[in-house]
């Protein structure tokens, strides 16, 4: 069903496929088929389960933040356990996602990333609508995040995979 699926999308003119949600690597058979289809695309994971090598999408892996962050937001540490899943992998990159709680947290996450010979790139925290928790950002948090990720930009030029241009306000 999915292959039929995936095959109409085709004929639709769909040439890009992003799968995300309740973790894709727990049903790699899908990612497969839909690889084999579609074959341009990426996935969002928690990172924790590598996926099969013969699923050529770029695999986006979610970090939140150091091991406390990622234990208060997430229930455990996870940045060791995707390292170890991807290491030596082309397709992973990991994605930081910014919040109002963890923008100094990069500075150690960034090298983690790097000294492994990991690629980073940057996403930043959008509350859904009604959202006023203490991720949100503020706009005293949005020039310290534009300031970090120049910074790492500058630090890690061989890690990280964001363009100067898109952190400028």
């Amino acid at each position: 069903r999915w292959r039929s699926l995936l095959e109409a999308e085709k004929e639709r003119g769909i040439t890009f496929v992003v799968l995300a949600g309740a973790e894709p690597s727990l049903v790699p058979e899908l990612c497969k088929a839909c690889y084999d289809v579609i074959p341009l695309g990426a996935i969002a994971s928690n990172g924790i389960k590598p996926f099969p090598k013969d699923i050529g999408y770029k695999i986006h892996i979610s970090v939140w933040g150091n091991d406390e962050e990622s234990k208060r937001f997430r229930g455990r540490a996870c940045l060791d356990r995707q390292l170890e899943s991807f290491k030596d992998d082309d397709r992973a990159v990991f994605v930081y996602t910014f919040t109002n709680r963890n923008i100094d947290q990069v500075d150690t996450e960034a090298k983690r990333i790097a000294d492994n010979g990991g690629k980073l790139t940057f996403n930043m925290f959008s509350p859904p609508v009604g959202y006023e928790g203490e991720l949100t950002m503020t706009t005293e948090s949005f020039h310290r995040t534009r300031d970090k990720m120049m910074e790492m930009i500058e630090r890690y030029p061989e890690s990280v995979l964001y363009s100067p241009y898109s952190a400028e306000v």
